[in-house]
């Protein structure tokens, strides 16, 4: 009889979890490098609040812990914001109904990789003679500001000692929408020299304030 009376309050047990879980669900609906979003549909009897967990997956502890977000709505979606990029991220979510939690999910998720840096991209193509002009070409510049403008850096050397040459102003440059490249032109090249070209930002006191782009080099 005692037998019969444990294996019987085990099943009730048991099939109050399959309950909880059979009318609760949730999923990852998205996420990014910083972001997880979770939504939740839980059409559960006694139903009061449903519950959004998480910590980062390395921690100790319990995962329901501060941070947490609740809502009193059965269905719905929680984005989890300000975390770290390739991060494992360990999450519970959880309804309350009945006196007691129910647990619908444990889950670990990683978030996204960083997006790749956007570079400025400098390319050229030289032209021919004993004096030739030289096409640049650059993709991604970054956005303007009213502070600085790009202007092309110049260089060049006869030996060893290079030495800057008059840059050149990029305000108005053509750009190629086929392409996305931008593109000027500038001449009085001289092949018995070395030439060095690159992309930086130029303040409206003419300083130079950084490059933003590859270096390219040529002669």
């Amino acid at each position: 009889m005692k037998l019969l009376m444990t294996l019987l309050v085990a099943g009730l047990f048991s099939f109050g979890a399959s309950y909880a879980h059979a009318c609760g669900v949730d999923a990852v609906s998205g996420k990014t490098d910083t972001t997880i979003t979770i939504s939740w549909d839980v059409q559960c009897p006694k139903f009061k609040k449903v519950e959004i967990c998480w910590k980062k997956a390395a921690n100790s502890g319990n995962v329901c812990n501060a941070p947490t977000k609740q809502s009193t709505d059965t269905t719905g979606s929680y984005t989890i914001e300000g975390l770290s990029p390739s991060t494992a991220y360990k999450i519970k979510t959880h309804w309350y109904g009945k006196s007691i939690w129910h647990e619908i999910t444990v889950r670990t998720v990683t978030t996204n990789p960083p997006p790749a840096a956007t570079t400025t991209v400098l390319r050229y193509e030289k032209g021919t003679g004993q004096t030739y002009c030289v096409d640049f070409y650059w993709k991604n510049p970054p956005p303007s500001n009213p502070d600085w403008t790009l202007a092309l850096g110049l260089k060049s050397t006869l030996l060893w000692i290079w030495t800057d040459i008059p840059y050149v102003d990029l305000t108005g440059a053509s750009f190629n929408s086929s392409t996305g490249e931008y593109t000027v032109n500038k001449c009085e090249f001289s092949n018995n020299r070395k030439y060095r070209a690159y992309i930086y930002k130029r303040s409206l006191f003419g300083d130079n304030l950084g490059a933003i782009s590859n270096w390219v080099q040529w002669k």
